[in-house]
């Protein structure tokens, strides 16, 4: 704010606790930027539990995520303290969208929530970091890929199966026509970590939800998926193929043809880039509605927003006061802030809204280049 002072630098090393510690001592809350989290955050969230100091993260690593639920969660309670990983692009829009939806169907009825899909398009770039993020977990062993393949991960198992994914729970691995779009889609490369965030939301809620507290009304079955929009077939079936062998991906990276680590977009490609995910929510007794969460560059500009954003909830007491009631706890963005955080990010740019239908394949796509959204091209090169 202006005429505030400036803020004190401090300098540390991530792969020294005594260099953490003496950093997240002297801070209210930590926004941590540094991957891959799964060899570099455990120092950080450690420190945050015992100095009482509360924790965001732009992971989309969800082994990490599981670790953190793990080791943390029940010392994070006791410590009164809020650790809240996945605050970036992954997976905000994704949890934060979702939430919306329910509390839109919410205002129309009172059935549960069924089910929600949101369908996302947008166009970016990825950085070397998150490139190299996606090449140690595609390496780390069997046990790692097995835990990334578990739709239920981070939990919100059904209960009529007896936990047992139903077909709309698992990812999707192929081109499909979508009959509520009236359009083609295909796997989101980010499907299989915003997911898992949501169901973890979805399994949070259920909790306060049975001790009486506010929130949305979710089925005990509710359903989360998500899907790319294509414009055609052949886009679709592009994107399907999937990535190729982590040793390709390297042998690319060193040609230049991908982004090293600290490597990243133009400020112009960034002002070009833009993201849309619209959700269709359904409750048991058949009504919809119809949401959208719409930014720009996904991958740095707004990320940067949604983190800092989330942060300052914490920080600032009138924003605090407004948090859903919480003990404290490894948290997704929808359970640790709610509306609070939502209407932050629609001051800044971000908009939530709703809709009266759920839009046409060629209108998601009418900011796209012509070679298709940032999936579709990366699909193209590899």
């Amino acid at each position: 704010a202006e005429g505030a002072p400036e803020p004190a630098i401090l300098v540390g090393d991530a792969r020294e606790q005594a260099s953490v510690d003496s950093i997240v001592s002297e801070a209210r809350v930590v926004i941590a930027a540094a991957g891959p989290f799964w060899l570099h955050g455990r120092p950080v969230v450690d420190a945050c539990v015992r100095h009482a100091t509360d924790y965001v993260d732009i992971s989309g690593e969800t082994p990490w995520m599981r670790l953190l639920v793990d080791e943390f969660h029940d010392r994070a309670k006791a410590a009164g303290i809020r650790v809240v990983p996945a605050c970036g692009f992954d997976s905000a829009p994704s949890d934060l969208g979702a939430l919306h939806a329910a509390l839109a169907l919410g205002a129309r009825t009172t059935s549960p929530v069924a089910d929600i899909r949101a369908y996302v398009a947008m166009d970016g770039r990825l950085s070397g970091g998150t490139m190299a993020t996606g090449l140690l977990m595609d390496t780390l062993g069997d046990e790692i890929l097995r835990m990334r393949a578990d739709p239920f991960l981070l939990g919100g198992a059904p209960k009529a199966s007896g936990g047992a994914p139903r077909p709309r729970d698992l990812d999707l691995h192929e081109a499909a026509w979508d009959e509520d779009l009236s359009g083609w889609v295909a796997p989101f490369m980010m499907a299989d970590i915003n997911t898992r965030v949501v169901r973890r939301s979805v399994d949070v809620f259920r909790a306060r939800a049975a001790a009486g507290l506010p929130g949305p009304v979710l089925s005990d079955d509710a359903t989360y998926s998500e899907v790319a929009v294509c414009k055609d077939e052949g886009v679709a079936r592009n994107l399907a193929r999937g990535l190729p062998p982590p040793e390709k991906r390297r042998a690319m990276i060193d040609r230049g043809r991908l982004p090293s680590p600290g490597q990243g977009p133009s400020e112009e490609v960034r002002k070009a880039s833009w993201f849309e995910f619209s959700f269709a929510a359904t409750a048991e007794d058949g009504q919809r509605v119809f949401t959208a969460v719409r930014g720009g560059d996904p991958g740095y500009t707004e990320t940067s927003k949604m983190v800092s954003e989330a942060a300052l909830c914490l920080a600032l007491p009138a924003e605090r006061s407004r948090l859903p009631p919480s003990d404290g706890g490894v948290l997704t963005p929808a359970t640790a802030f709610g509306p609070a955080l939502i209407d932050r990010l629609q001051a800044r740019g971000i908009s939530f809204s709703v809709q009266d239908k759920l839009p046409r394949p060629e209108e998601l796509l009418r900011l796209a280049p012509p070679g298709g959204t940032t999936s579709a091209a990366l699909a193209s090169k590899l």
